[in-house]
């Protein structure tokens, strides 16, 4: 291997890394190939400083020093030190390195073992105070009151604020004194010794743009528990062990949240496999058990650990090695949502009960405005939520006042009662916000008896509200007059999403009457729908999916939505207009996106945009497309879509809602769906700024606003609060309780706690769905959104948004191709092909079906030309029109995967199976056909139906993509072809020794190595055999499930089967299976109602009969990997078949075994 570079070869001139400093797979794979030895030419220095394989080439080389195989022989750890140094002298440095200089010294060894040997002397002890373990957190007092001298004489220099992590190695810290201004810190080693929240002091160096510091130390820690949930990092068995006399070896944490560095906990050298569990027990520390580390404990479990001590030594030169911490707990992923969320719970720092001191806060709840207050519970007023929720924001009262009506938006009145600094206010301001998961209840911004029988407005019961009360015309719906005052309602009826939808649903249409509470919901949704036309002009009839919605189905939401809109706006314009709140009001901004990039967008989709309203009204598109052209073209909807659609069609009274909601929801169109998620990439996230803060004047972009805010919700954000307590200063004339420098600190705090808010709510429910999946797998319908040359393929699941990220990469590598997958840049297509052995009892009908060009049911196409017309109609609002397109659009149902017929043959043995019916009756001689070549054009916008399953990763059970349908009757296992060892083995927990005691040592070590060894190469190898409708007997044995199957010999010699059936692995799959529960409702849209079961066996023997040769041969196997917890029913029924993969071990592996 050569490292040596020139000039020439180093194009452009800055990229330094080349494949062999960034590459470590190909930096693996090149001296993985060497049978024998490695040589490396090459800059030892450069090797050890630059890139992404730096730390790897450290470790190489210092090897070979201590192998005596480098040379020259002056190459020493110290020289190749004094060398980096002088390399950094001549790079392009800043003040602070990302990586810092120090990864790359070969005395850090020695330095991180110098301050372990210090922290083993803390470890011994182990009993001290706990006063002594709050004191550790903290500067000791010298070094808090040297910095706080720092602070007083160079306060230019030096700043006091709050650390902000974004990275486990940087982050930026909210100065006290100008709060906008961040200070970044880049680098483990300027982080000190603090955590996330911390307030510290911070030197800083000054730089173009943004400052950049490193922070000295920490005058007040945060004071959460340094409590943090962990994975055990994998260790590198290949790398030299370094001899100490040190009692004690490290083992390292990997926090969930990767926002904390790692964590090292010591554990005795003795019994290395063995770590301590400790507790408090009278404010001392002691060991309550061992827990034995195995790869099931590693793999499936979560630490708990605290973070007790973090020091360093003067020889440091002040650098930070990892904090000390204690497991003081071991979590298991398990199987039940209660299990997945408390691991949440603790990465997220969620404390589901609130503290003591804030439960026991003695509350008055004497309202201090009550004689400002307006009385409206006379007035017909309910809320709508969902069905279950009990933290009531928000009511809609609609009032008759003959020449027009009001319409008041009611909000509870928090701020009323929680007063500034208060216990509740401080745990609120602390947890930011609510904490929705899909158990029983939410996790409360305040404890629940407050949340829900002092504030959440419940039906029958009174309550005082903040109201925006609006005048409307009644002939045009549209605002007169609109105030806000302080009132108290009682709400008459609690309304379910659902039962309002009915509602409006069956008042469509209908005069606008006040009589019942019918009659104003229906005129609130009209008001709404009047709003949202006049806020978002064209673009009004589209709306992005959520998970508790269908298409079609979304009045009743979209009303409360623009309703909150319409209230949050009317607070940003009624604050930012007052004196006294017009420089410290929080508002929620989006800048507009690029303008290049839109350009851009336009171009590379300029054929598809015009089918859409939303593309076209936010890329200002006016191309005219060839009629003709889009004549040839089609267009593809989900049939269960396009039949909701026919249905809203069909009715005597049209339903436009229903057909405007689901004909302008681009996010339902396979081909639609790519450009929406490329036009969001062109859009910043929203952001939350003090007003007048900033000369530009930003407004949301999205909500097509000048100004917005979040004040519709104060029972579960924080931020709404804050916004209360502004609006009641200038209702009630009361002083501002804020100054603009802490709206600043807030506004941050506020961003942090809304963004944790939606990842735990994301994550939640993506470990709900997993759940499920281990319960019953299911198929799916993805969307294709991503295709580019590169070693995957993206999916989205638009219908489960919060379950899955947004695009899941599926590798080309793990559906097993033939070959390379070929990507055509002019039409942005992957080619896939497949070559299978596929058999059966009748072969010949097999390969038939799979030859067939195949409808899918999932979609059906039109012309292009005619969907442009249906839109077009749609935004002209002319609905007849739009209805008759509708109603005479020629359908077709698309066609599948196509397949190819270039196959090995061998006549058949068997007279009575040469040959089969045609079509059209007649007998057609054929021969045994082995291979089926399967070609797929995979583009943005097609369609794939997968099986999803689930897999622990980084301590949660995730949803993963199971199998991927190509055909009815052909799937391709991504399950076992990404994961053979868990699907055919079962992970060592042995490393390799350089000495073994004895050959039953050496057995016991090497024998679960070569079996991971053996499953990883026979499913590299991809040469499997499938047989269709195969008869498995199986049954459950005493620690798993055992089988056999039996193969007739003529079978065998038809089929060419050659290999060792006593030395094979299983995939084995049963179709067609109906889905005993439906976990969501996104599956009554688009999914199949069935799956499929799969299950991963080994085999251990084959039968070969002693007398009678033509008897059939039996196969035993036993299941290794199930990975569905239930076993459904069939599968223990005798004369069920199969579609069973057989996967031959390699024969070196098999003599290796052996």
């Amino acid at each position: 291997m050569t490292a040596v570079q020139t000039r020439d070869s180093l194009h452009p001139p800055d990229s330094y890394c080349v494949e062999f400093f960034n590459d470590a797979r190909m930096l693996n794979t090149a001296m993985t190939r060497a049978q024998s030895q490695v040589v490396v030419v090459g800059d030892a220095a450069a090797l050890c400083y630059f890139g992404k394989c730096s730390r790897i080439w450290r470790s190489y080389i210092h090897h070979c020093i201590s192998k005596g195989s480098a040379e020259p022989k002056h190459l020493t750890n110290d020289f190749i030190d004094s060398d980096i140094k002088e390399i950094s002298r001549f790079q392009r440095t800043e003040y602070l390195d990302e990586s810092s200089t120090q990864s790359v010294m070969f005395d850090t060894e020695n330095n991180i073992d110098a301050i372990l040997q210090e922290l083993q002397e803390e470890q011994n002890r182990a009993h001290y105070t706990l006063l002594e373990r709050k004191r550790l957190y903290d500067s000791a007092k010298v070094e808090r009151d040297a910095l706080l001298q720092l602070l007083r004489e160079q306060p230019n220099v030096y700043k006091r604020g709050e650390l902000v992590m974004e990275k486990h190695n940087a982050g930026y810290i909210i100065p006290f004194d100008n709060p906008t201004n961040h200070i970044i810190i880049k680098g483990r080693g300027n982080l000190g010794k603090s955590f996330c929240g911390d307030e510290v002091v911070a030197k800083v160096v000054p730089c173009e743009g943004i400052p950049q510091g490193k922070v000295l130390g920490t005058i007040k820690a945060a004071e959460s528990r340094r409590v943090f949930a962990c994975t055990l990092e994998v260790e590198d068995y290949q790398k030299p062990k370094t001899k100490t006399e040190y009692q004690f070896l490290r083992k390292i944490m990997v926090p969930l949240n990767t926002n904390t560095t790692k964590i090292c906990t010591l554990v005795s050298k003795k019994s290395h496999n063995l770590i301590p569990i400790w507790k408090h027990n009278d404010g001392e520390w002691e060991i309550v058990r061992y827990q034995r580390l195995d790869e099931e404990i590693k793999r499936n479990h979560v630490f708990m650990v605290e973070v007790f001590c973090w020091k360093t030594k003067a020889e440091n030169k002040g650098n930070y090695a990892y904090p000390l911490g204690k497991v003081i707990d071991i979590l298991s992923i398990g199987s039940s949502l209660e299990e997945g969320l408390r691991i949440l719970d603790a990465e997220f720092n969620v404390q589901p009960l609130p503290p003591s001191h804030v439960l026991a806060e003695p509350c008055t709840w004497k309202d201090t405005q009550n004689s400002n207050r307006k009385d409206l519970r006379k007035f017909i007023t309910f809320t709508v939520d969902q069905k279950k929720s009990l933290d009531l924001d928000d009511a809609i009262s609609v009032i008759d006042m003959e020449s027009h009506y009001e319409v008041g938006v009611h909000i509870a009145d928090v701020a009323s009662f929680v007063n500034l600094g208060g216990s509740l206010d401080d745990a609120a301001q602390k947890h930011g916000a609510t904490f929705y998961s899909p158990r029983e209840e939410p996790v409360y911004m305040f404890p629940k008896p407050v949340s829900i029988y002092h504030l959440s407005l419940l039906p029958g019961i009174d309550r005082k509200v903040v109201s925006l009360m609006v005048k409307v015309d009644k002939a045009t719906h549209k605002i007169t007059e609109k105030k806000f005052q302080l009132s108290q309602i009682k709400s008459d009826r609690k309304l379910s999403y659902d039962e309002a939808e009915d509602i409006i649903s069956k008042r469509s249409g209908e005069e606008a009457k006040f009589d019942t509470l019918e009659d104003c919901v229906s005129v609130a949704y009209h008001f709404a729908k009047v709003q949202r036309k006049a806020r978002l002009g064209k673009d009004w009839s589209y709306r992005r999916l959520d998970d508790h919605h269908k298409p079609g189905k979304r009045r009743s939401s979209q009303m409360i939505e623009e309703l909150s809109v319409l209230f949050n706006h009317s607070v940003s314009e009624f604050l930012i207009n007052a004196n006294e709140t017009m420089f410290c009001t929080p508002l929620r901004c989006q800048v507009s996106p690029d303008p290049d990039m839109l350009e851009d967008l336009k171009e590379r989709y300029k054929d598809i945009i015009p089918l859409s309203l939303h593309l076209r009204h936010n890329l200002d598109h006016d191309i005219q497309l060839d009629q003709e052209a889009m004549e040839s073209k089609s267009f593809y909807v989900l049939t269960s879509i396009w039949n909701e659609i026919l249905s809203a069609a069909k009715k005597e009274e049209v339903d436009t809602d229903t057909m405007i909601d689901l004909i302008g929801t681009d996010d339902i169109y396979p081909q639609l769906l790519p450009v929406i998620y490329e036009f969001r990439k062109c859009l910043d996230e929203a952001y939350v700024i003090r007003s007048n803060s900033s000369w530009e004047k930003v407004g949301h972009y999205s909500l097509k606003l000048e100004s917005y805010t979040q004040a519709s919700s104060p029972i579960r954000r924080y931020m709404d609060i804050i916004l209360q307590r502004l609006l009641h200063s200038v209702l009630s004339g009361t002083p501002v309780q804020y100054s603009p420098q802490e709206i600043d600190i807030l506004c941050q705090k506020i961003e942090d706690s809304y963004k944790k808010a939606n990842e735990y709510e994301k994550k939640a429910a993506m470990i709900s769905f997993a759940i499920n999946m281990k319960k019953q797998n299911s198929l799916k319908l993805a969307f294709v959104v991503g295709v580019a040359a590169g070693d995957s393929f993206q999916l989205s699941f638009p219908f489960d948004r919060h379950s899955f990220p947004e695009c899941l990469p599926v590798r080309y590598r793990d559906l097993q191709p033939k070959d390379q997958p070929l990507y055509d840049s002019n039409e942005n297509q992957m080619t896939l092909t497949w070559r299978r052995r596929v058999y059966s009892i009748d072969t010949a009908k097999i390969h038939q079906e799979l030859k067939k060009v195949q409808n899918s049911a999932a979609c059906i196409k039109l012309p292009q030309k005619t969907w442009q017309a249906i839109v077009n109609a749609m935004g002209h609002e002319k609905w007849n029109i739009a209805r008759s397109l509708i109603l005479d659009a020629t359908t077709k149902q698309t066609e599948n995967v196509k397949s190819l017929s270039k196959h090995a043959k061998v006549d058949l043995l068997e007279a009575g199976n040469d040959s089969y019916r045609t079509a059209h009756g007649q007998a057609e001689k054929i021969e045994m056909e082995h291979y089926v070549d399967l070609t797929l054009h995979l583009k943005p916008g097609d369609t794939l139906q997968v099986q999803m399953t689930s897999e622990g990763k980084k301590g949660y059970w995730t949803p993963t993509v199971q199998l991927v349908c190509i055909k009815p009757i052909f799937e391709v296992c991504v399950d076992h072809a990404h994961s053979p060892i868990t699907c055919f083995s079962k992970r060592a927990d042995c490393p390799s020794k350089s000495e073994y005691s004895n050959a039953r040592e050496y057995v016991k070590i090497w024998r679960p190595l070569c079996e991971m060894e053996s499953a990883d190469n026979a499913v590299d190898e991809s040469d499997s055999i499938i047989i269709e409708d195969l008869k498995l007997n199986l049954k459950q044995g005493k620690n798993r499930l055992k089988g056999s199957f039996e193969l007739p010999l003529k079978y065998i010699k038809e089929w060419a089967i050659e290999c060792n059936l006593s030395k094979c692995f299983l995939c084995i799959r049963k179709r067609g299976l109906k889905l005993t529960s439906i976990p969501d409702q996104s599956e009554e849209v688009v999914d199949p109602k069935n799956y499929t079961w799969v299950a991963h066996g080994v085999t251990t023997n084959f039968e070969e009969p002693k007398n009678n040769q033509n008897q059939a041969r039996k196969v035993h196997f036993y299941i290794n990997h199930l990975p569905m917890d239930t076993i459904p029913e069939c599968v223990y029924q005798r004369k069920t078949t199969y579609t069973v993969e057989i996967i031959p071990k390699l024969l070196t592996d098999v003599q290796v075994l052996n």
